[in-house]
Formats: C-alpha cells, sequence, structure tokens
C-alpha cells in the first residue's frame, strides 16, 4: 500500500471542495427526487447542475 501525505492546508481545500459538490448533489435530489414524473436528465444536464465539465 502506498502512503500519501499531503499538506493540511490542501486537504482542507480538498474537502470543502467535496462537500461543496455533495451539497449540490443533496439539492438536486431534493429538486428531482420527489417528482411525480420522473424526468430523466441527460449528461449535460447533470454537468451543468453539478458545475462541472464532461
Amino acid at each position: 500500500m502506498e502512503i500519501v501525505n499531503i499538506e493540511a492546508r490542501t486537504f482542507e481545500a480538498m474537502l470543502s471542495a467535496f462537500r461543496t459538490f455533495a451539497d449540490r448533489l443533496d439539492t438536486l435530489c431534493r429538486l428531482y427526487g420527489d417528482m411525480e414524473e420522473k424526468k430523466w436528465l441527460d449528461n449535460q444536464e447533470v454537468c451543468l447542475l453539478l458545475k462541472v465539465s464532461p
């Protein structure tokens, strides 16, 4: 197994970015999770909502 060391500041930045991403996912689940007629999102729509590039 390989051990990788990173600075605490870098780790905190990564953790913050992950939390932001997880919050966006929670928002999407709340917006689209309880729809009566399920509307499927395509790749582009998901990327735009999550503010990521494909």
